[in-house]
């Protein structure tokens, strides 16, 4: 079991203990087998009040193969409100097999 992260990008801050997060996601098909989606979120620091802590976005994609293999792409990059020594970037290639 792992936690779930709050913040794709953002090192020493994954947890949702005092972040509030907002935003939009879409995907689309655009054919049978690709699946292409992207996100964006607003990250808040609510722990005394609400402040702008930074922005991430990602985008995703996912081409199921054969019904057992599927291979997939994620790229993602978070933008910190005051330290630009937190920005991340981040790209994520992933390759399954099911039996």
């Amino acid at each position: 079991f792992t936690s779930q992260t709050a913040v794709n990008a953002l090192s020493g801050r994954t947890e949702y203990e005092g972040l509030l997060k907002t935003g939009l996601a879409a995907s689309i098909k655009p054919i049978k087998n690709v699946l292409l989606s992207a996100n964006g979120d607003i990250i808040f620091n609510a722990v005394d009040s609400i402040d702008y802590e930074g922005f991430q976005y990602g985008l995703n994609a996912n081409w199921q193969v054969f019904s057992d293999i599927s291979i997939g792409a994620t790229f993602y990059q978070y933008f910190d409100s005051d330290d630009s020594d937190r920005n991340k970037n981040c790209i994520q290639l992933k390759a399954a097999i099911s039996f």
